[in-house]
């Protein structure tokens, strides 16, 4: 028995590889693929050009993402430096400029948020209305038959 464990491991194994063996032999791109596939940009390029839109070079960042904290730290020593808030005795205290840019940002953001739920309800409203005219079409066909 213990030989022919082995065995139907071997075959199992074998017949997995063989089977990913032809997987990756089918998805493999040939080079008349790859080739197309440039022609392809080329002419999608060319085709922008030709529209006005101009590429545009693309420069990698030097380093990592800031981390949260370091975003937090970032912020409040912008708030600081703009003159929103001070630092006396250790404490944080808002200043008269914060307390106004705090008040103008507060009501800039209470209309987004008026405009988003009028929004939202007009799409509410407008599916509702779409949803009785299709149960009223729905009726008439039935009434219909």
């Amino acid at each position: 028995m213990s030989e022919d464990i082995p065995t139907t491991t071997d075959i199992l194994t074998s017949s997995l590889l063989d089977t990913k063996k032809k997987h990756d032999q089918d998805k493999t791109v040939t080079k008349e693929e790859i080739d197309f596939l440039n022609k392809g940009t080329d002419y999608l390029t060319s085709f922008l050009v030709g529209q006005g839109i101009e590429t545009e070079d693309r420069v990698p960042t030097k380093g990592k993402p800031l981390s949260e904290s370091e975003l937090k730290k970032q912020f409040a020593n912008n708030l600081i430096k703009n003159g929103y808030v001070t630092v006396e005795n250790g404490r944080s205290k808002i200043t008269q400029a914060g307390k106004d840019y705090f008040s103008l940002r507060k009501k800039v953001a209470e209309g987004n948020v008026r405009l988003v739920m009028l929004k939202n309800l007009k799409h509410v409203n407008s599916s509702k209305n779409t949803k009785k005219k299709s149960t009223k079409k729905l009726k008439l066909k039935n009434s219909r038959k």
